[in-house]
């Protein structure tokens, strides 16, 4: 499979929105200077069926990937042109991944800066990202399109 790196962003917890950087510097937190960043977090929705919510837990979806061929995909299935790189809060957009989310737990994403990230699985959706797209800086991003009937 060949697959590229078309955009990556970071999101500071002191900003509403993701911003693109040049550079996606990661450590074992995940990528420095994202809101997410750390290896621990508090549980929340997501785990409730095994910790009480805001339990220190240890941080497993510290990096967000998604694919162009997917943003695609689900941009159609909620009747908008398009959902572009960083909207929903990812931190490395590929083009060329096309089943990205149906690439098994334990599968070695190998870039050639020579990092290589081993995928946890999908997340769920975030409610807060999806909010993104309902947001007033959502508007911009498709240059005065229709979503849904409804011209922004």
């Amino acid at each position: 499979m060949s697959a590229r790196v078309v955009a990556t962003h970071v999101w500071p917890s002191d900003i509403d929105e993701p911003v693109s950087v040049d550079v996606l510097e990661l450590d074992w937190g995940g990528p420095v200077g994202d809101r997410h960043h750390g290896e621990r977090m508090a549980s929340d929705t997501r785990q409730s069926s095994v910790f009480t919510r805001g339990t220190s837990i240890r941080n497993h979806r510290q990096v967000s990937i998604v694919d162009t061929g997917e943003l695609a995909q689900i941009a159609t299935a909620m009747g908008i042109p398009r959902i572009d790189p960083g909207v929903i809060a990812d931190n490395i957009c590929t083009a060329g991944i096309d089943a990205l989310t149906a690439l098994p737990r334990m599968t070695r994403l190998v870039f050639a800066s020579g990092a290589v990230i081993m995928l946890g699985g999908p997340n769920a959706p975030c409610t807060i990202a999806g909010g993104m797209l309902e947001g007033p800086s959502w508007s911009h991003r498709l240059d005065g399109a229709s979503r849904n009937g409804a011209t922004r």
